[in-house]
């Protein structure tokens, strides 16, 4: 499995007193699962779109073809040489090493992979991560559709995290009416989005997550109105 370099960060900041907690999204916010999986598309049927032509989260609308079809190339992409050769986003593990290791965060994930995929998530994480800094991994989708669906704000405030780190506005801004502060990851499919909650910021790389979960630290953790 390819991993790209470790982005250099220039991070010197104060440790934290206590341990707070931070939910992350996997996809195209740690992983790079749209370049990917774009190629895949790009391979299979012959075409030829770029990451900048996802305007919307919803690829049947984009692909025109039906979400059923889509599962069923998603998990052919999990077992492909595409999927193998997956990347973390810029800057992602270093990131993650340095809130984790050097800022005690307890970082968790709260990814809406299906249950049943698990194992590819785990095996991906462990690859790109190595040490492996996530506390847990939370699954909000299962392809069984009798069982019950939960929203990753839900799954936030179960569990104490104030904050989610996700690249799609929808769980962020659900995520907002339960009191969980959020911070969008700007990508092509939600460049449009504007209209969000206060408590949700905008980072358009992990740089600048971290300088916002350092300059809205005590908005955020500490639940003060700054």
């Amino acid at each position: 499995m390819l991993l790209c370099t470790k982005p250099k960060l220039k991070l010197n900041r104060r440790k934290m007193e206590t341990i707070n907690k931070i939910a992350v999204d996997s996809d195209d916010s740690l992983i790079n699962f749209m370049k990917r999986f774009n190629e895949f598309h790009n391979k299979k049927y012959g075409t030829t779109l770029t990451l900048g032509a996802y305007t919307t989260y919803d690829l049947s609308l984009l692909w025109e073809m039906a979400k059923e079809k889509i599962r069923q190339d998603r998990l052919e992409f999990y077992n492909s040489s595409f999927y193998c050769e997956i990347e973390r986003m810029e800057g992602a593990y270093e990131a993650v090493e340095y809130l984790s290791k050097e800022r005690g965060f307890e970082l968790s994930i709260v990814t809406a992979r299906k249950i049943e995929f698990k194992g590819y998530l785990e095996s991906t994480l462990l690859a790109l991560f190595e040490e492996y800094h996530f506390k847990h991994t939370y699954h909000i989708g299962s392809l069984d559709e009798t069982k019950p669906k939960i929203e990753k704000g839900d799954v936030c405030t179960i569990h104490g995290i104030p904050l989610l780190v996700d690249d799609y506005e929808r769980h962020l801004i659900r995520a907002a009416k339960n009191g969980i502060h959020g911070i969008l990851f700007r990508r092509p499919w939600n460049k449009h989005v504007t209209d969000l909650p206060k408590t949700v910021y905008c980072a358009r790389g992990w740089e600048e997550v971290i300088d916002i979960i350092e300059e809205k630290y005590e908005r955020i953790f500490n639940q003060i109105s700054v």
